[in-house]
């Protein structure tokens, strides 16, 4: 009787803690990293206790994956133009050498160097940076 009684306040102790407790593993945003752990976790203790966890690990695995392709595809996106303008200056730089002069809008000036990202012009007595734009 005494050992049931004992579960009993276990249970209820559990019961009321669980919801906070995924609250704070898994909500707040300092803790995205504690809670794929806790997740991978407990899902290894399940399967150590000889429950079949092939379902839970399929599904998150196949989150895991897409969460995976969307960073991916999104970080395609975000820099597509920057690795425009890298492949631009690497096929571009045959064509200018160096002494080159050039005519900007508002300004006129000797070719000096290019790099993967500007190209810089000498003006006289000051050099000017120009971005390579697609």
């Amino acid at each position: 009787m005494h050992n049931r009684k004992n579960k009993d306040i276990v249970a209820v102790l559990v019961k009321e803690k669980e919801h906070d407790l995924f609250d704070v593993l898994c909500y707040r945003q300092k803790n995205k990293v504690y809670c794929v752990i806790f997740i991978f976790v407990a899902i290894t203790a399940l399967n150590q206790t000889g429950i079949d966890t092939t379902l839970i690990t399929s599904n998150v695995t196949m989150i895991f994956g897409a969460m995976l392709l969307a960073f991916g595809i999104s970080y395609g996106f975000a820099s597509q133009s920057i690795m425009s303008n890298m492949l631009l200056s690497f096929y571009k730089r045959a064509l200018f050498t160096k002494g080159l002069k050039i005519r900007v809008p508002g300004l006129e000036g000797v070719f000096k160097a290019m790099d993967s990202l500007s190209v810089t012009l000498e003006c006289g007595d000051k050099t000017e940076y120009f971005p390579i734009k697609c």
